[in-house]
């Protein structure tokens, strides 16, 4: 019993992965890849932040309930600060999912 010979597929091995964006292409999607690299790096300094931010929340609470404990009343500095902070973490929240464009405190004075 002879086997078969083989079926052979013509390929056209010019176009095999070689294909070649026109230079309109590449100057369209640099600034949009940019911006996004850029916005990339923002988040990323806001994710640090927001960690860091936790900690001083969990040092100023503590620092506010030994003061209520004590002292009978709330410190209104730590009150007010607090506003400011969860206005910020609002704002860095937003900017983070997505929800806005407006960009947390590096990038907005206070």
């Amino acid at each position: 019993m002879a086997l078969a010979a083989p079926i052979e597929i013509p390929i056209n091995k010019t176009n095999i992965c070689t294909s070649k964006r026109s230079a309109a292409m590449d100057q369209v999607l640099t600034p949009q890849r940019k911006a996004l690299a850029v916005r990339g790096i923002q988040m990323l300094i806001v994710g640090v932040m927001m960690n860091i931010g936790v900690t001083i929340i969990g040092f100023l609470a503590l620092v506010q309930f030994l003061w209520m404990v004590f002292a009978s009343e709330r410190n209104s500095y730590i009150t007010d600060l607090g506003v400011n902070i969860r206005d910020w973490y609002g704002t860095a929240i937003a900017f983070m999912l997505g929800n806005g464009e407006q960009k947390p405190f590096p990038w907005k004075s206070i």
